[in-house]
């Protein structure tokens, strides 16, 4: 896995996948689709919640555990994904290339047209 180093951006310039000025990272990629990010975060066998169990306000960034702010990535290392995925819950709302539409997904709506 190749890491980069990102500077704070903005929903505008992480969807344009912009790698200059004052744009997110170092290199050109895409946010991921609503249904990659879903899929990241349940895994193959569906999950609730990133995390193998139940509601868990150790396992992530949220009113119950009562930090009250954001959080840098892998504070909560008990709520990665069994592949190691970090911060898939909490925290921040996370962004994605789809548009949005209420849940659930539904490939058909639109939300994939990339007219953001």
């Amino acid at each position: 896995m190749r890491s980069t180093k990102c500077r704070t951006a903005t929903w505008t310039t992480f969807a344009s996948g912009s790698s200059n000025g004052t744009a997110s990272c170092a290199t050109t990629s895409r946010p991921a689709s609503e249904v990659e990010w879903e899929a990241a975060a349940r895994g193959r066998a569906g999950r609730c919640y990133a995390w193998e169990g139940d509601f868990d306000p150790a396992h992530f960034n949220s009113f119950e555990s009562h930090v009250r702010g954001t959080t840098p990535v892998g504070v909560f290392p008990v709520g990665d994904t069994p592949q190691g995925i970090a911060d898939m819950s909490g925290n921040v709302w996370e962004w994605t290339g789809s548009l949005y539409r209420p849940y659930p997904y539904h490939a058909e709506d639109g939300r994939e047209s990339g007219g953001w």
